[in-house]
């Protein structure tokens, strides 16, 4: 089914969004005396799920909006990563202060405007056509994180989370904090699944695939 206009554009907006907030932040950190320019810097940023989501963000969804998009289960999976983001930040990671000048507007790009935009883009547009077999593999993303974050941790000696730093605070608490986040992707994707049957029920669905 050809996309429309509108859905395009949408998505077109959600991937600048993304792409823009990681080159913003990208310029912020090659400038900081710890980095040293633009391939410390990105080294450094990629230990973050924030900035490895966003890039997905950006690529499914310019994707999308060069009327080339990947399958609804991709789609929705990316939803999910990104959604929880948000949530985890606000909730978990937030700073008592927040940011200010630049460093704001791409704190406000990862955290807020692109999971929030990526969740209305799929409530008017998003394919509905889902099955709950498809949230074990949207856990791949977050659980292929979750090891590779370990493995950097361990070998660096830096966690990008506190919750990863097993030297602070042992295996038992990293592994059930582990656990507790990939019941709650679990449990965002089942939400998701829900949703969309949901929707089919009220409205005939309209799928960007």
């Amino acid at each position: 089914m050809p996309l429309s206009l509108p859905c395009r554009l949408a998505a077109a907006f959600i991937a600048l969004v993304a792409f823009a907030s990681v080159g913003g932040q990208l310029i912020l950190n090659a400038a900081k005396p710890e980095h040293a320019g633009f391939v410390a810097a990105a080294w450094h940023m990629a230990q973050y799920f924030t900035i490895l989501t966003n890039l997905l963000v950006g690529v499914v969804f310019g994707a999308i909006a060069l009327s080339r998009p990947p399958s609804g289960g991709v789609v929705a999976g990316t939803l999910l990563s990104i959604v929880m983001v948000g949530v985890v930040y606000h909730v978990l990671l937030a700073p008592a202060t927040p940011h200010a000048g630049a460093q704001w507007w791409t704190d406000f790009g990862f955290h807020t405007v692109t999971p929030i935009a990526s969740g209305l883009w799929w409530l008017v547009w998003g394919d509905r056509d889902l099955s709950l077999g498809q949230v074990p593999w949207w856990l791949v993303w977050p659980t292929g994180y979750c090891a590779y974050a370990l493995v950097r941790g361990i070998v660096s000696g830096t966690y990008p989370y506190f919750f990863f730093d097993i030297g602070r605070f042992g295996v038992p608490f990293v592994a059930g904090y582990i656990v507790a986040l990939v019941l709650a992707f679990a449990l965002a994707g089942a939400v998701i699944w829900a949703l969309a049957r949901l929707l089919n029920r009220r409205r005939p669905a309209r799928t960007v695939a």
